[in-house]
């Protein structure tokens, strides 16, 4: 039965005015991640489609409060940084309360906001409120966030819940970037309209591998022939990154010619730096540094416990890496079966070592494999097809007028 994101969008009129939109999001560029990377793709998809986008953040030292690129605007809010840099906080204030005034004068007919967990999404439903207009939450997630303590934990978990009931009060509208994100938003009572699928550029990728000319395994000194095995993302222990490094490292200690490449920042960076030989930490590489990398890669390895629609494995499989992964969240959706990538009946150490040793003795099956997952992403996995959605989403909601309606 078709989504009622699918019917919204198929009865919009689609000859309407352009829209003006305001995407809120915690983080954005320079730092580095999934969320950011489907915030830059779907804002200038819109903007192809003809549509006005202001993509409003947190503030990052250096970065300019209001600058125009790739087509859209970024403005930039008072905010200050927690954990690091994973969890902006709005800084409240005489700056913040100009830069809201302002932003409240501007003609904005939808509102757009990532995640239900970050005080950015909240500011982003009250803005909707304030305003009269429609506010889309789009979910990322499909399972609460895991630490490495039992406590903290619990706290993450019970905070989420917290934010999910206070952005509920709002009555903002849901969507996920996965049908798994769909279905995790069940947990906090919430159903969504359907799914508006994460993705990447895939002519960005083409591009920026097509002029590679840096060898990698020449400037690492790795021979043609060893395998490279290439983990991207945040180090984090869900990720399943130590279990990886102990297969590799197996394989390795029975003689294997293969290597481990590590490439992102995180909570288990200094391990991954001790572990020596083979794993080789490359560090959080730009995405035309990733891109370039991938074209001498020859397997992707994914074993997390949790993700939403993972970025990563869909760059991976447009880069024609055979892929070894879990099938947790949205990855069930980018790879339905076996005939599209080795998937792991879970993430132990264990069977990410059976997984890369089918992979290492069946050269050719890899080939084919990763040419069928190739082709699966660019057909079903775009930006246009995201932004067509959320733009019919959006305009049937705007006839629509109230909930009851849809």
């Amino acid at each position: 039965m078709a989504s009622s994101l699918h019917r919204l969008a198929v009865k919009a009129n689609l000859d309407a005015r352009p829209l003006s939109i305001a995407y809120f999001t915690a983080q954005y560029f320079p730092h580095m991640g999934g969320v950011e990377f489907y915030t830059l793709g779907l804002s200038k998809a819109l903007v192809q489609r003809g549509h006005r986008v202001t993509v409003i953040t947190s503030c990052v030292k250096g970065e300019p409060d209001r600058i125009e690129q790739d087509g859209f605007t970024v403005r930039r809010l008072s905010s200050i940084q927690s954990m690091g840099t994973r969890y902006p906080m709005l800084q409240p204030g005489k700056k913040l309360r100009a830069q809201l005034k302002e932003l409240l004068q501007d003609s904005f007919d939808v509102v757009l906001v990532n995640t239900k967990f970050y005080p950015m999404s909240i500011l982003a439903a009250w803005f909707a409120k304030r305003k009269g207009i429609p506010c889309i939450v789009i979910e990322h997630g499909s399972a609460h966030l895991r630490t490495s303590g039992r406590l903290t934990t619990w706290i993450t978990e019970q905070a989420e819940h917290v934010y999910a009931f206070w952005i509920r009060l709002y009555n903002p509208y849901f969507v996920g970037v996965s049908k798994a994100a769909c279905r995790w938003l069940r947990h906090f009572h919430i159903k969504a309209l359907g799914p508006a699928y994460n993705t990447t550029d895939y002519e960005r990728i083409n591009a920026i591998q097509t002029a590679q000319s840096e060898s990698f395994r020449e400037k690492w000194g790795i021979n043609k022939e060893t395998t490279l095995v290439l983990f991207a993302g945040r180090l984090l222990e869900q990720k399943g990154l130590l279990q990886l490094m102990e297969a590799v490292g197996r394989l390795k200690a029975e003689g294997r010619d293969i290597r481990l490449i590590v490439a992102g920042a995180g909570p288990l960076q200094e391990k991954v730096q001790a572990f020596g030989d083979p794993v080789l930490y490359a560090g959080a590489l730009s995405f035309e540094q990733l891109m370039a990398l991938e074209m001498e890669c020859d397997l992707f390895c994914l074993p997390s416990e949790t993700e939403g629609f993972p970025t990563a494995l869909l760059e991976a499989a447009a880069s024609h890496l055979f892929v070894v992964t879990t099938v947790c969240g949205g990855i069930s959706e980018i790879v339905p079966d076996d005939s599209y990538a080795y998937r792991l009946p879970d993430n132990t150490s264990a069977s990410i070592y059976e997984g890369l040793s089918f992979a290492l003795d069946h050269p050719d099956e890899r080939k084919k494999t990763a040419e069928k997952l190739r082709r699966r992403v660019m057909k079903n996995f775009t930006f246009e097809r995201t932004a067509r959605m959320i733009e019919g989403c959006s305009i049937g909601l705007m006839e629509a007028g109230r909930k009851d309606q849809i």
